[in-house]
């Protein structure tokens, strides 16, 4: 069982602390990934990452000494918390910790605070130590690549203690031998002793010009040498924490790969769910209606005969009937006639709807046809308001319609664009009945509808005067199962799918613009071709 707060937010896949489980004696870090089905968590796909092979790149010395050891740590609770062994502490990993402030491992909370650089420093021993760190982004680590300054600095106190033993020697040598070879070989000694302390200190930078062929030009010939062997020593610390990093690096692309196929798995089980639920709900509705719609089609179209032949019967025996009677039954047949044309069509139309769902549950995609937008709106527009009306009585709303008769017909598929026009148009209704629950008696729910020829495409407006979109909705307005609708009466699939269809399905733009308290709007603009 994962510890309580390893994971920052199960909304999106995440990737937690490396942490050590005393239970089980492992140290291992965990990416997570949701899994949704119809708007609820279904589960959580997750992936256990050891941290051997972590370890196996900051526990290698090489280049470091005997004293020397690269250390990662992390920011717990403003303390310093050691995620993997230490060469003088192998227990130390999320078992030894430090304060933040505190005068020890300085280096180390350098690291975890952002901070890059190198230098003297103090280790968590309480150690004197030549160190170089850096930060680690991705897995939130501050590294640290480190040596006992004693160590880095023994050809220095070699040195120093040297030309202090010269230095004695030629103070001898001075009252011996006088003043002028005082003068030529003391203040060489003096200033390679002034430089040795000056390096003792942490100035690494010291260079001797020492121009004599004696053992004093030969000793600072040394020290230059020492010198550029002590820099060279940091540009390896540096080189060293580089090299971890890109190893950590080379990681963290695995770790990538692995969050990507995750996030794919997640989005295929989700779609098939879906898709195969729909498709069964779809087909099994569709076959349902289909019987009884062929009757009534069937029924029509020998209605239409039978009409006809009734008529042309009549016909022959007008000239036997009083005028109002043969009047009277003219009117009636018109009336039958256009009744039975209204039936047939709409059977017609309803029967092209079975087919598309039926289409629909196989999974086909929708081919492209030429289609009157104008039309299609105030279709699905009379659709989504008489649902809401057969849903709640006292729902009621001004419809303004303002439609461009020159944008002609596009290229789209109607079924999917429909979707789109039923989705926002029922979002729109829901927003302004919603206000109109909570508004004053003044208040008037409006819903206007525009289309506009822009040319090459065509623009279409939605705009409701309900309570608005606020700014935290709107940064997640199209993102998939997102809902501001009470449990039950939204999936939180409407938006997202309908963005999809605009701009994936048919190359075209989706946005909304909102004022809070005051309307809704979302502009759609569709290429013609």
């Amino acid at each position: 069982m994962l510890n309580q707060g390893i994971f920052l937010n199960c909304v999106d896949t995440e990737f937690s602390d490396f942490e050590h489980f005393p239970e089980t004696g492992d140290t291992a870090a965990y990416i997570a990934a949701p899994v949704f089905h119809e708007g609820r968590l279904a589960g959580i796909i997750v992936l256990r990452l050891e941290a051997r092979d972590i370890y196996h790149v900051v526990n290698d010395y090489t280049g470091l000494g005997k004293t020397g050891e690269t250390m990662v740590a992390r920011n717990w609770n403003n303390k310093v918390l050691f995620v993997a062994p230490l060469r003088h502490a192998p227990e130390a990993a999320f078992r030894r910790t430090v304060e933040l402030g505190e005068p020890v491992a300085l280096p180390v909370q350098k690291a975890i605070l952002g901070e890059k650089g190198s230098g003297l420093s103090v280790d968590y021993r309480g150690a004197d130590v030549l160190a170089a760190w850096s930060y680690l982004p991705l897995f939130r680590w501050g590294i640290v690549v480190k040596i006992d300054r004693d160590e880095a600095f023994e050809p220095v106190k070699v040195l120093r203690d040297l030309s202090i033993l010269i230095a004695l020697a030629t103070a001898v040598v001075v009252v011996l031998v006088g003043t002028r070879v005082a003068r030529s070989i003391s203040r060489p000694v003096e200033e390679l002793t002034r430089a040795t302390e000056l390096m003792r200190q942490g100035s690494l930078g010291q260079q001797i010009d020492v121009r004599s062929s004696n053992e004093i030009g030969a000793l600072a010939k040394s020290f230059n040498e020492m010198a550029e062997r002590l820099r060279s020593i940091i540009g390896n610390l540096d080189n060293l924490v580089a090299e971890r990093t890109v190893e950590l690096n080379k990681k963290n692309v695995d770790l990538e790969q692995t969050l990507k196929q995750l996030k794919e798995a997640q989005t295929r089980l989700v779609l098939q769910e879906k898709m195969a639920s729909l498709g069964g709900l779809t087909a099994g509705i569709a076959h349902e209606i289909k019987n009884p719609l062929n009757f009534i089609n069937n029924f029509a179209e020998l209605s239409e005969d039978l009409v006809k032949e009734t008529r042309e019967e009549i016909g022959k025996l007008a000239s036997l009937m009083e005028p109002a009677t043969v009047a009277l039954l003219d009117e009636n047949f018109d009336d039958l006639q256009q009744n039975v044309s209204k039936i047939a069509e709409h059977g017609r139309r309803a029967d092209s709807i079975v087919k598309g769902m039926l289409l629909h549950s196989r999974g086909t995609p929708g081919a492209r046809r030429p289609t009157d937008i104008n039309s299609l709106l105030d279709e699905y527009v009379n659709l989504a308001y008489h649902g809401m009306r057969a849903k709640d009585s006292s729902f009621n709303v001004t419809i303004d319609r303002d439609y461009d008769s020159s944008i002609g017909q596009i290229n789209a598929v109607p079924q999917d664009i429909s979707r789109v026009f039923l989705n926002i148009v029922n979002n729109g209704c829901y927003s302004t009945h919603q206000r109109q629950k909570e508004a004053a008696a003044s208040y008037s729910p409006q819903l206007r509808v525009q289309t506009r020829n822009l040319g090459d495409a065509c623009e279409i407006r939605i705009r409701d005067n309900g309570k608005g979109i606020p700014p935290d909705v709107m940064r997640k307005l199209f993102n998939p199962f997102f809902t501001t609708k009470p449990p039950g009466e939204g999936t939180g699939l409407g938006l997202s799918m309908s963005y999809e269809i605009v701009v994936s399905g048919h190359e075209g733009e989706m946005k909304a613009e909102t004022e809070l308290g005051e309307f809704a709007e979302f502009i759609i603009k569709l290429p013609k071709a």
